[in-house]
């Protein structure tokens, strides 16, 4: 029931609470998918156009490994600024976004009491954009020569 609730909550954009950004809604709902152990529905907030079937398992493992055993105990949102050391390159092909980025995610985890995993906490981050009006996280392509 509750993946119904999550994935009907998905597509209709949810109601907007009051003094939340579109950015800061589309976290929470990320936070609820992870938290709640719902890989699927973390795995809908990717725009996988374009990217290749192994950037599409390290995404996939990122934004889901150690569901259902920690929790998102902190998230920091920050504008996007470009890095000279981004993108980054995979058999000696460079990655570009499949969308611009306009936010940096740092999702911190932490595990939850009864979890037997050897990580207690771990700290990613992922690139957020908009497509069509929504917010999505950007996935990586290769990009053209």
């Amino acid at each position: 029931m509750r993946y119904w609730i999550l994935t009907i909550c998905l597509l209709s954009g949810c109601e907007k609470p009051a003094g939340q950004s579109g950015a800061e809604r589309f976290v929470a709902i990320y936070r609820t998918a992870y938290d709640s152990g719902d890989a699927q529905a973390a795995l809908a907030l990717v725009h996988w156009e374009g990217v290749p079937e192994e950037s599409r398992q390290g995404m996939s493992w990122m934004l889901t490994n150690y569901v259902g055993q920690h929790k998102i105990t902190k998230t920091v949102l920050t504008p996007f600024k470009a890095r000279p050391s981004l993108p980054p390159w995979k058999d000696g092909r460079k990655l570009v976004s499949n969308i611009p980025p306009l936010f940096r995610l740092e999702v911190t985890t932490e595990r939850t009491l009864g979890s037997t995993n050897e990580a207690s906490a771990t700290v990613r981050e992922f690139f957020v954009g908009t497509k069509d009006g929504k917010f999505l996280f950007c996935g990586l392509k290769f990009a053209v020569r």
